[in-house]
């Protein structure tokens, strides 16, 4: 019969062999997104263009946080706001905007940030502009998804948005182009020319560089590592009898008499 501690042990292994697991999912996804990421960088220096009518998957893609330029029709009755989003150590949110453009397809802009006081559209009349505008931005895509699946299409954990009472917390460019009936493009408006009034302010597009998946691989896989160097120094401390500094010394006589 084997000890309980031997026992405690064995079941161990399987925290390690989790997190292994864990650091190939997110390397393999980084590897993945790697053409994507490099594309971005090389797109994101070179020079606006027109969005394309009815653009396609692939021409979406070949844009992808490249700057481009639309006109049409603001259409504020329909604006989502997500949030809490941080500017300069303020809490607020961005405003998203459905736009109608003349072919009459609808795209979505981030106008940009508007403090907590704000939320309300009546308090910043002045950004409800009803002409035709032009509109440059980047077209970036929405929150990465968690990455772990577990043998599933949908995200183990993601947080949940409420279209209904305009709460979007998480940015899921299909979800609001569905609620809003639009096209699932966004396009995240540059800070200049400013919005009449000061507010929304725009620029705020978030940058997605970094394969931020490949560098938490690497930190699961040092973590992996520590944990199985912790396993099994613990297996031969036991097993060569040896006591650590912490453990309970032995009395320094006998119990019993001779």
């Amino acid at each position: 019969m084997q000890a309980p501690a031997q026992t405690k042990l064995k079941w161990m292994t399987l925290f390690p062999l989790a997190v292994v697991y864990a650091a190939w999912e997110l390397y393999r996804q980084g590897m993945e997104q790697e053409p994507q990421i490099e594309k971005r960088r090389t797109n994101i220096h070179l020079p606006p263009v027109s969005l394309p009518w009815n653009p396609s998957e692939e021409q979406l893609s070949d844009l992808d946080h490249r700057l481009v330029f639309v006109s049409g029709e603001l259409l504020h009755d329909r604006e989502m706001r997500v949030f809490p989003r941080h500017f300069e150590s303020q809490m607020g949110m961005y405003v998203f905007t459905p736009l109608r453009r003349p072919d009459g397809s609808i795209v979505i802009i981030n106008r940009g940030w508007v403090p907590a006081q704000l939320q309300d559209p009546s308090a910043r009349m002045e950004s409800q502009v009803t002409d035709k505008v032009t509109i440059l931005g980047h077209l970036v895509g929405g929150d990465d998804p968690f990455p772990f699946s577990f043998f599933s299409e949908k995200p183990f954990f993601q947080v949940v948005n409420t279209p209904e009472r305009n709460m979007w917390p998480r940015v899921d460019v299909e979800e609001m182009a569905h609620w809003v009936n639009a096209s699932p493009i966004l396009i995240s408006a540059l800070a200049s020319p400013p919005n009449p009034g000061g507010y929304p302010i725009g620029g705020q597009t978030n940058f997605k560089l970094e394969n931020t998946l490949i560098t938490q691989a690497y930190q699961y896989g040092a973590l992996a590592a520590v944990m199985v160097g912790a396993i099994v120094g613990a297996r031969y401390v036991h097993k060569l009898g040896i006591r650590l500094p912490w453990q309970k010394k032995p009395p320094p006589y006998t119990p019993f008499t001779i």
